[in-house]
């Protein structure tokens, strides 16, 4: 886990929290879990009892192999509602995604 000191503070520090899929970046495969390669959510409350945290919640990035998805695909509720599906018919020709 990171080593915190008040003694050398930065105005931000930025590291990815949550366990990500080892094929996509920002694929997230458990939003209540931290990365272990990181500590664990002791290691988070002891940060936070000397620095303000935040969050990025990267919420549009899910992982296939997740649980929301896994759930998703095997229409379990409440994550049965958490995808959109296409029909191959469907006219997506307005959808964009603005970094391309």
């Amino acid at each position: 886990m990171i080593a915190t000191s008040r003694a050398a503070s930065a105005a931000s520090i930025s590291c990815r929290s949550f366990p990500i899929a080892r094929t996509t970046v920002f694929a997230i495969e458990d939003y209540f879990a931290v990365d272990p390669a990181l500590g664990d959510w002791s290691d988070i409350q002891r940060i936070g009892a000397e620095f303000g945290l935040m969050s990025d919640m990267v919420l549009n990035h899910v992982s296939a192999e997740g649980k929301w998805f896994t759930a998703y695909l095997a229409a379990e509720p409440p994550y049965d509602r958490f995808f959109m599906e296409a029909e191959p018919s469907d006219d997506l020709s307005a959808v964009v995604r603005p970094r391309t």
